[in-house]
């Protein structure tokens, strides 16, 4: 046989191969790499663009919130506008629960508590200027003011605790019902070092233990129901309620976001590693999750850079950049990616069926298909 014949035939069978192979491939990524969901309807606000004074953006367990600087509006999650609420304030605190939303002037003090409906079912005035406000699981509400005082209401505006806090700028705070506790994060600006303090105080006031943390960071405080759980620039600090470290787990790498998954008491870290390869064999990106224990359960590698949230949902996870969305699963396989129209800001996301990708002026509602 001619040899040039022969070399055409073969070129020609593993050409055929190369593009069956890559077919196969293909199909194979598009099985694995799929969507879910498709985006449905999109929501607009800021359309005044008017950035300095933006809207705030938050979900119940039902709706989407969107307080805009002169009203407080509701959609469905089919995008559908709900209602309206007009704002008299433009320095304005809001927080929402799984059916609840808490708005509050910053400037006079006065809160105010709606429902679903946007009917206000209870509301407190006057309460002098306001730092900054929470909702909690438990149904309580926690309000921090430019003095220093941490108060907290149930959602009848019912008063619960009142705690005057040390001198110093607050971090975080939060409660732990169980225990009728308040933990709250202080950094300490009368001292030339970095220093952190976490302040222990029980419902009726009494400041009644606490802990130093020179020359760290603190960036988060999550109360689970028999720990306190204080994340750092260098890692994690478990606490027992009297103030006892009881485990502190090392990063060795940079913090770019944090979650608390509710469902299976877990904090969910995103760190990347800037070092070289030498200095630190670690992935670039990766997710590390730990326990109210401290003890980590689990840890995965991701081949996406430049993650500003994580959150965890069900048994998935979910990391957002300023350009997609990645989804992975509990082994932490990447299962789905959504890519965005421009920056990304957050993400929202509720239940199983739906989830937003919220933008500077408008949000895109996605749904499962």
């Amino acid at each position: 046989m001619d040899k040039s014949k022969w070399f055409s035939r073969v070129v020609l069978v593993l050409s055929i191969l190369l593009v069956f192979g890559f077919n196969q491939m293909s199909a194979l990524v598009s099985r694995t790499i799929k969507e879910d969901y498709k985006q449905s309807e999109k929501i607009i606000y800021n359309q005044n663009d008017d950035f300095e004074n933006g809207a705030l953006v938050s979900s119940t367990k039902d709706h989407y919130i969107v307080l805009e600087p002169d009203s407080l509006k509701c959609y469905g999650f089919s995008g559908r506008l709900l209602w309206t609420k007009t704002v008299a304030s433009h320095n304005t605190l809001m927080a929402t629960g799984d059916k609840t939303i808490v708005i509050a002037d910053k400037k006079a003090g006065d809160v105010y508590v709606l429902d679903q409906e946007g009917m206000i079912v209870s509301s407190q005035l006057r309460m002098g200027s306001l730092r900054d406000l929470k909702f909690f699981s438990s149904g309580y509400i926690g309000l921090f003011k430019e003095d220093g005082t941490l108060l907290i209401y149930d959602l009848q505006m019912k008063f619960i605790s009142s705690v005057s806090l040390p001198k110093g700028e607050m971090i975080d705070f939060d409660i732990n019902d169980k225990y009728q506790d308040i933990i709250a994060m202080i950094l300490d600006l009368s001292r030339t070092d970095f220093n952190s303090k976490m302040v222990i105080a029980t419902y009726n006031g009494s400041i009644i233990s606490g802990s130093n943390m020179l020359r760290d960071v603190v960036y988060d405080v999550t109360c689970t129901e028999d720990s306190i759980i204080v994340t750092t620039d260098e890692g994690v600090n478990v606490y027992d309620y009297d103030s006892q470290l009881i485990e502190k787990v090392p990063f060795n790498r940079t913090l770019n976001a944090l979650a608390y998954d509710r469902d299976h008491d877990q904090m969910v870290y995103q760190l990347n590693n800037t070092d070289s390869e030498i200095e630190n064999p670690q992935a670039e990106n990766s997710i590390i999750v730990i326990d109210a224990k401290g003890k980590t359960v689990k840890s995965f590698d991701l081949d996406q850079s430049d993650i500003i949230e994580v959150k965890a949902f069900g048994n998935r996870y979910y990391c957002l950049s300023a350009s997609e969305l990645v989804v992975y699963n509990s082994q932490g396989e990447k299962i789905e990616t959504y890519k965005g129209t421009e920056d990304i800001n957050s993400l929202l996301i509720t239940n199983a069926d739906s989830f937003a990708l919220v933008y500077g002026n408008f949000i895109d509602l996605y749904e499962k298909k």
